[in-house]
């Protein structure tokens, strides 16, 4: 969901010279999004049918300018798997370009249908 959203917001600002790819940190080996997932994002008018998941290894990690992430849990999996470092490049998606202190997690809908 929240590559075919940013997609969706980057277009539709016009916004180039950007590249997105979705990882998870639960390995469920190349599984399509949930029907609720795809239901959600069509009334959005953005089409994920055809995204499959993957797991974030370590070149994907190294290689991000900046990772979001939609729970502090997801952090703290990240850290624990590629070391402290890893945190000056993560938020949450709501704590990043924000000017607020206060941000909240999102909670992660896999699962859901």
């Amino acid at each position: 969901m929240a590559e075919g959203i940013a997609r969706r917001i980057f277009s539709d600002y016009e916004l180039q010279n950007y590249s997105f790819e979705s990882f998870g940190t639960l390995d469920i080996g190349n599984s399509s999004p949930s029907d609720y997932a795809i239901r959600v994002c069509e009334k959005n008018h953005i089409d994920i049918s055809s995204h499959r998941s993957q797991q974030i290894d370590f070149v994907s990690a190294d290689n991000a300018d900046v990772i979001l992430v939609m729970e502090e849990e997801h952090k703290r999996w990240l850290e624990k798997r590629f070391g402290e470092k890893i945190l000056d490049k993560t938020f949450l998606i709501t704590e990043y370009g924000s000017e607020s202190d206060e941000h909240s997690e999102i909670d992660d809908p896999i699962g859901l249908d």
